[in-house]
């Protein structure tokens, strides 16, 4: 699946990351405890099978929706706040109004984009409405044209079939006052109040078993997924083992590798998921199962800045694979990350990444391989100083003092930082070939720069031992 169907699902062009906030209410008419929560959470569970859409995570919002819903009326405002404060590009919101004679309910929703310091409707208003009683089932299927009008084709056909929502709504309503109260201070009593009611009124349901990870009543290990899984395996595209990810235990970390596999299968666009696979896979230093959603993210922009097409996603794993001293596994990521780019400057910072893979792994002459070609396609100053100290500590003072030279010679375009650095070099390369007066020139006039920050303070502190070791 992952080497053929997965680069045929479309997306939203660049990928953004989706959230759907809880909805406001429009009048004073009347309303339910938790309705807008209630809306978000439908609409949330029926986007999550989708797996066009880079859905963030909607139990990760709890903590100030209560508060942005209740000092925000105003939706535009409100969704640039929810912007800033989450990360997200993309949000899902709106306005609701219930009518408390007839018990039915009407929404605006809104889909709106990050765009500068404001945001833009990515498509037009859409109003639903329906009875209360039978919302799960009606926004289900409005939630799936939603998704048409953001991406054509991205949804399956209409249906009022859930996957997900199975707790009746009376136990969603809980489970959403659980959150609620969760998000204020010193209430979680009542969060957890409200959430052993939602146990007892749906003790079979997925939904509510997951929501009880959210107040530490359970704990999201390989163990309780699979038991949630067993009971809707449907839900496993929301669902990941957060808490095995830091486990030491092989076995678990196997077994949690298998869940997060069985719901990046169904979601791959699933960020959170990834974050999940990419730390156990490094953990394991398993690069094959890792590359495939890598490319995957690589080549949709998930993680791309203004800057850069490519981003970061083949470095961060390169760096996480290093933190964790999977060294070969790195390797095997670069090679597979110089497959499918093609920028220069791209290709620049893998190289540059795989250098410090070969030097934390002690192979200095391929380290200053790799830098070399990386300077080659992209002249990085602070890495040029790197490579010439690298030089100086091998006692190649003829190729590192040229480096040097080449830094100052840039004259205003390097700051005092890299001045100093290389003024410093300069003078370590005069001290190693004896030429003592001419480093003590230089060291004496640096010896009277302010120690302004963490890569100066080291360089005075050698400068002073120097000193005061050869006194004229």
């Amino acid at each position: 699946m992952l080497e053929s169907e997965i680069w045929n699902i479309p997306s939203l062009p660049d990928n953004p990351t989706i959230a759907v906030a809880p909805f406001l209410t429009e009048q004073s008419n009347g309303s339910l405890p938790c309705t807008g929560r209630v809306i978000s959470e439908i609409i949330t569970l029926a986007l999550w099978q989708l797996p066009s859409l880079n859905m963030y995570h909607h139990w990760l919002l709890a903590r100030d929706a209560h508060h942005l819903r209740r000092n925000t009326p105003d939706t535009g405002k409100y969704a640039r706040q929810f912007m800033r404060r989450h990360g997200v590009e993309v949000v899902i919101t709106g306005t609701y109004t219930y009518r408390c004679q007839r018990r039915t309910l009407q929404l605006e929703i809104q889909v709106l984009q990050q765009e500068g310091t404001g945001v833009k409707p990515l498509c037009e208003r859409y109003i639903a409405k329906g009875d209360y009683e039978t919302l799960p089932q009606w926004l289900t299927c409005h939630s799936m044209h939603i998704a048409n009008r953001i991406l054509l084709g991205c949804a399956p056909p209409c249906s009022e079939s859930l996957q997900l929502l199975d707790a009746p709504l009376d136990a969603l309503e809980m489970v959403c006052a659980s959150l609620d109260y969760f998000s204020l201070d010193a209430v979680y009593d009542s969060a957890k109040d409200y959430l052993q009611k939602a146990k007892k009124r749906a003790p079979d349901s997925a939904y509510v078993r997951f929501a009880s990870t959210i107040t530490g009543d359970e704990q999201r290990d390989a163990d309780f997924c699979r038991e949630i899984v067993g009971k809707n395996s449907d839900f496993v595209p929301a669902y990941f083992p957060d808490e095995s990810v830091t486990s030491s235990d092989m076995e678990e970390l196997r077994n949690a590798k298998d869940l997060y596999l069985q719901g990046l299968s169904r979601v791959p666009l699933n960020m959170h998921g990834y974050f999940g696979l990419r730390e156990i896979c490094v953990r394991q230093g398993d690069a094959k199962t890792l590359i495939p959603f890598a490319k995957l993210h690589t080549v949709r922009g998930t993680f791309s800045s203004g800057s850069s097409q490519f981003g970061d996603t083949f470095l961060n794993c390169m760096e996480k694979a290093r933190q964790h001293e999977q060294y070969e596994m790195a390797r095997q990521l670069f090679e597979a990350a110089m497959e499918i780019i093609d920028d220069p400057a791209d290709q620049a910072d893998l190289l540059e990444k795989r250098g410090q893979i070969e030097e934390w792994d002690e192979d200095i002459e391929r380290a200053l391989w790799f830098y070399e070609q990386s300077l080659q396609l992209k002249k990085n100053i602070a890495l040029m100083i790197h490579i010439a100290d690298m030089y100086v500590g091998q006692g190649r003072v003829d190729k590192a003092e040229p480096l040097y030279h080449h830094v100052l010679s840039m004259g205003k375009k390097i700051g005092r930082t890299r001045r100093i650095e290389a003024e410093f070099g300069i003078a370590r390369c005069y001290e190693e070939s004896g030429r003592i007066l001419q480093a003590r020139a230089i060291y004496e006039r640096l010896s009277k720069e302010p120690a302004s920050n963490g890569a100066i303070y080291p360089l005075l502190f050698y400068i002073s031992n120097w000193l005061r070791r050869h006194p004229k």
